[in-house]
């Protein structure tokens, strides 16, 4: 999970967190699940107790679904993850206590989320209050996958978190029943991707050249010349945006803005943290109140300016206002709420 000192979860370190847990925080098992290998973790430190799964999904389905996660274990107070828009969309399936977000914007405004809910594509982060018994799973969809499986425009869930019940209940009683009647992880996941799977084989397929755009965008966002992209995919500009707003839920220029801020994120995690772990999009942060020292790994003074260049970016202040507008918070701030020694 995330990162604020207020409380929450993550694998390999808290459930998705990237917080330095003291101790325990170690990979117990590698195996395969038929053909598919899933990673199971567990972790135990002042903050809580924790085991998690997760597991990639088929290859028929990479274009789709990109993986699956579980977690279970007790957090004694409340820890606050700060997540991070990214270019996935989460169907979350909870067994436990409500999982609560609090609006960035005002702390005193919280929504619970209980059985199935779906997070699609954000413009800002999130701030996540995790506490109490834990058990849930995360079904890592592409956005276009999203689409698909819901049947619906993306742009119409875009900066939303909706109750699956709200937008399929039919789906959404099926999907749940059968996750939460499985035995083990492993089983889960199984079942979880076949009903997935059957549910994508009876969908329109997406526009042809649409993957492509998205990949590209994903994969080298300062390298694609926007002006042209329209050009490439044989539509005008305006079909162009009106297909990634069905399928994505964003035009492409902010789908190439995200994706660059991730290079940035994935920097800064560099030159910040003595850590050899890549970062990971979608991975929450602990985010911890009490700010200290930020220590690159040999010491010196950040480069911010060549930083971002290196990232895309025009200049230093481009770079720290995309930068805040999506994670709320500067890059130093950033360093400093959601590291920890």
């Amino acid at each position: 999970m995330p990162t604020t000192r207020q409380s929450s979860t993550s694998p390999t370190r808290p459930k998705l967190m990237t917080g330095r847990p003291k101790q325990d925080d170690r990979i117990l098992a590698m195996g395969l699940v038929g053909s598919k290998r899933i990673e199971v973790s567990a972790h135990r430190c002042d903050l809580g107790r924790w085991r998690a799964a997760r597991r990639s999904s088929g290859s028929r389905l990479r274009d789709y679904v990109l993986g699956y996660f579980a977690s279970q274990g007790f957090l004694p107070r409340p820890l606050h993850e700060r997540h991070l828009p990214a270019l996935e969309v989460a169907l979350v399936l909870n067994f436990a206590a409500p999982h609560r977000i609090i609006d960035p914007s005002d702390p005193k405004r919280r929504s619970e989320h209980r059985n199935a809910w779906i997070v699609a594509l954000q413009h800002r982060h999130q701030i996540r209050e995790a506490f109490g018994a834990r058990d849930f799973m995360v079904i890592r969809l592409t956005p276009v996958g999203a689409q698909m499986l819901l049947g619906m425009p993306m742009d119409l869930l875009t900066d939303r978190i909706l109750a699956l019940e709200d937008v399929d209940s039919r789906f959404s009683r099926l999907l749940t029943g059968h996750a939460e009647a499985a035995h083990d992880w492993a089983a889960r996941f199984d079942i979880v991707e076949n009903i997935i799977a059957e549910r994508l084989a009876s969908a329109p397929p997406p526009p042809a050249g649409l993957l492509h755009s998205w990949r590209i965008l994903q994969e080298s966002p300062n390298d694609v010349d926007l002006a042209r992209l329209p050009e490439d995919f044989g539509c005008s500009r305006r079909h162009l945006i009106a297909q990634f707003h069905t399928y994505f839920g964003m035009a492409p220029k902010t789908i190439a803005r995200i994706s660059r801020f991730h290079l940035a994120v994935a920097a800064v995690h560099r030159v910040g943290w003595r850590d050899p772990l890549s970062y990971a999009e979608g991975k929450p942060y602990l985010d911890y109140q009490a700010v200290g020292t930020v220590r690159t790994a040999n010491q010196r003074a950040i480069r911010w300016t060549d930083l971002a260049l290196t990232c895309g970016y025009y200049d230093q202040p481009h770079f720290i206002n995309e930068f805040r507008s999506f994670s709320g918070l500067s890059p130093l701030e950033f360093l400093r709420r959601t590291r920890h020694e």
